[in-house]
């Protein structure tokens, strides 16, 4: 019966919440996006959280990501117990389908989704929001997809939930933006533009009260089209206003990488997680907003920050992260994203590699001399973590030695890449390489977990690009 009431309830807002007069959401709820990878990194849901905070900074409302890579309606489904329900949400938003329309007929994706529903209402309570997913930026056919499209709207008025017309903004925006401009390269996974755009047309359905008045923006070209798209190298110092209920203006600029000078060790590096051998006077800092990604904090408010240093000698390269975190979570069964953990990369390649490469997408083409190392520090739960290696060839575990320590305010890590790992066998002062890392920090309670990135590169591409990591260069 208490479901019934709430169906009744939010019937009215289906197709214009504009009727609600106000902003659907009170003080204190909470919003749970569930989706899949447009949605796990948490960058549109973090814009919402920002922008939500700029009209009502004390209200306490609060937007959580519960993406999960690769999520079908039916994968989400087995999710909600631990994903969403912890949260006790006043509002669930569904963003689900990409996946699906590869998988599932029409008849499928809808049984799926009203499963979803169903599910949703009888264990939170929560309004839901149907969003329909991006518009993909390409020129293929999307058959299955516009049929998806088609009934969702049908979908939402059904079940009395709020409809969220996403699909419809990137499609109406798509052919106003300037040639060689993208929200989404590959096709489904926006660039900040694509987050901007998923965040605002969320929000007005919700209610939420814009300005109306332009949101000015500098962003770098890599962010807004493909690396190798013939436009790039005439886009940057272009303008463009993107039409939504707060207008983006956008200035394109010429992407400049993060650097890192790294000098000669002082004296000789013992891997051991205590940075006794280290000059810590230059750190590459990790606490800027942009830097933020895979979860919504309050910036500002939690505790997040990580140093890392870099060193060289004859024997190798050498790398140490300080993370400030107030729990380090690590289980034995836990993935990358799930566990507290720094995630090294190096594109070690000389400038012929680099010339030669075909793609940017370093895993799809196991490119030698790239690698992702994945590090987690010590816990008690798993006292002698073993490093995990993506990319590049075996050659890059040879030799690879780390270790840490925990620490009063959260731990410290100390690796070590060997010289022989470089194709020229060595490493030369004035030589330059790729270089990001990034930090996850996870804090769990009880079944759930609530992550937070830090990426230093503050990129919006994905991890598996080299196209904004920055340049180490050795002293």
């Amino acid at each position: 019966m208490r479901a019934l009431r709430l169906a009744a309830a939010a019937l009215v807002l289906v197709g214009s919440p504009a009727l609600a007069g106000r902003f659907l959401v009170e003080r204190g709820e909470n919003i749970v996006v569930l989706g899949d990878s447009i949605t796990a990194d948490g960058r549109y849901a973090q814009i919402m959280q920002n922008l939500i905070d700029d009209r009502f900074p004390e209200i306490g409302m609060r937007v959580i990501s519960a993406g999960a890579s690769g999520d079908t309606v039916r994968r989400a489904l087995t999710r909600l117990e631990a994903d969403v329900v912890p949260w006790r949400p006043a509002w669930v938003l569904i963003n689900l389908g990409v996946n699906d329309a590869g998988r599932f007929s029409l008849d499928e994706f809808l049984y799926n989704y009203e499963a979803m529903i169903n599910r949703i209402q009888r264990d939170t309570g929560a309004k839901i929001g149907v969003m329909s997913p991006i518009w993909p930026d390409n020129d293929q056919p999307h058959d299955r997809y516009e049929e998806y499209m088609r009934e969702l709207p049908k979908l939402a008025e059904k079940y009395g939930c709020l409809y969220i017309p996403c699909c419809e903004a990137f499609r109406e925006i798509r052919p106003t933006l300037p040639k060689g401009v993208k929200y989404a390269p590959d096709g489904v996974h926006p660039v900040p533009l694509g987050y901007w755009i998923f965040a605002q047309i969320t929000l007005k359905a919700l209610g939420y009260p814009f300005k109306g008045k332009d949101i000015e923006l500098t962003m770098p070209v890599t962010r807004l089209t493909a690396w190798d798209a013939p436009e790039a190298a005439t886009l940057p110092r272009q303008m463009f206003t993107v039409r939504l209920p707060d207008p983006l203006k956008i200035t394109i600029v010429q992407h400049e990488p993060n650097k890192a000078a790294v000098p000669r060790a002082g004296k000789p590096v013992v891997i051991d997680g205590k940075l006794d051998e280290w000059k810590l006077d230059s750190p590459l800092v990790l606490d800027k907003p942009e830097q933020q990604s895979g979860g919504v904090m309050r910036w500002g408010r939690d505790r997040h920050t990580a140093k890392a240093w870099l060193c060289y000698d004859d024997a190798g390269l050498y790398f140490a992260i300080a993370v400030d975190t107030p729990a380090v979570v690590h289980t034995p069964a836990a993935t990358s994203v799930m566990m507290d953990c720094v995630e090294l990369f190096v594109d070690l390649r000389t400038p012929e590699q680099k010339a030669e490469a075909k793609s940017h997408f370093y895993l799809q083409n196991r490119s030698p001399h790239v690698c992702q190392y994945i590090l987690a520090p010590a816990t008690p739960e798993v006292p002698n973590p073993e490093p995990w290696v993506g990319g590049g060839d075996k050659s890059m575990t040879d030799g690879f030695a780390y270790a840490s320590t925990q620490t009063n305010t959260g731990y410290i890590l100390e690796c070590m890449i060997p010289a022989k790992q470089l194709p020229e066998g060595g490493l030369k002062p004035g030589a330059t390489y790729g270089l990001d890392f990034t930090v996850n920090d996870v804090d769990r309670f009880e079944s759930w977990a609530d992550l937070i990135q830090m990426r230093w590169s503050g990129s919006g591409y994905s991890f598996f690009s080299v196209i904004e990591w920055g340049v180490m260069r050795l002293e």
